[in-house]
C-alpha cells in the first residue's frame, strides 16, 4: 500500500534486493549460501500491508544466522549492478503469476476497488510498473533508497524469534543483533 503510485511494485522489489549483501556480510546470496550448508533456507513474501521474511537452521547456527539476517536491515548494499537483474526477478514473478486463477482473481478485485484506495495499487510489480519511462533503472534505485530509509525503521518493525535457546538468551541475541536497526 505505500508504494509510490509512479513505483508500483517498489515493496517487492526491496524485499529482492535486501537478500543481496550488506557491509558487514557482502556476498550476493551469502545468506542463502550459509543456511543451506546448515540445514536451512529463508524466503520472503510482500503482501499489500506488509513484507515478511524468514529463515530457517539448525539449532547450532541461529546465532550467527540471526547476525547475518539483522544485517540486511541494518547496512544493506543494495547493489546498483543487482538492479536489473533483480527487476527481471520481480518481473518473472509477474509472468508466472498470470497464469495462477488466485491471482487472477484478486487483480480483478484490485482493479474494481475504489481508485483512491491503495488496493487499488499494482502491488506486484514488473518491468513496466518499476523502470523509468525510458525503460532505465536509474530513478528506480533512487527511490528505492528513499523509500527504504521511510519504512524500514525499528519502530515500524516486528521481529518474532523461535529457538530452542532460554528466553532470556533469546532476548541477548535480539540486542546483539538487532539494536543497529535505526
Amino acid at each position: 500500500f505505500n508504494d509510490p503510485s509512479d513505483r508500483e511494485g517498489l515493496a517487492h522489489f526491496l524485499e529482492h534486493m535486501l537478500f543481496l549483501g550488506n557491509k558487514k556480510y557482502p556476498q550476493p546470496g551469502g545468506f542463502e549460501k550459509f543456511l543451506s550448508a546448515h540445514g536451512g533456507h529463508s524466503n520472503a513474501t510482500t503482501n499489500d500491508e506488509d513484507t515478511n521474511f524468514f529463515f530457517t537452521v539448525q539449532d547450532d547456527y541461529f546465532k550467527e544466522a540471526l547476525d547475518r539476517f539483522a544485517h540486511f536491515f541494518i547496512s544493506p548494499s543494495f547493489y546498483t549492478d543487482s538492479v536489473d537483474r533483480e527487476v527481471n526477478a520481480v518481473h518473472s514473478e509477474y509472468q508466472k503469476s498470470l497464469k495462477n486463477d488466485g491471482n487472477r482473481i484478486y487483480q480483478v478485485f484490485k482493479k474494481t476497488a475504489n481508485p483512491q484506495h491503495p488496493i487499488h495499487k499494482f502491488g506486484m510489480g514488473n518491468k513496466t510498473s518499476l523502470l523509468d519511462a525510458d525503460g532505465k533503472s536509474k530513478q528506480l534505485y533512487q527511490d528505492l533508497l528513499k523509500f527504504y530509509d521511510q519504512y524500514y525503521s525499528a519502530n515500524v518493525m516486528k521481529l518474532v524469534l523461535l529457538g530452542t535457546e532460554s528466553l532470556d538468551q533469546m532476548e541477548n541475541y535480539l540486542k546483539q543483533s538487532f539494536s543497529g536497526i535505526v
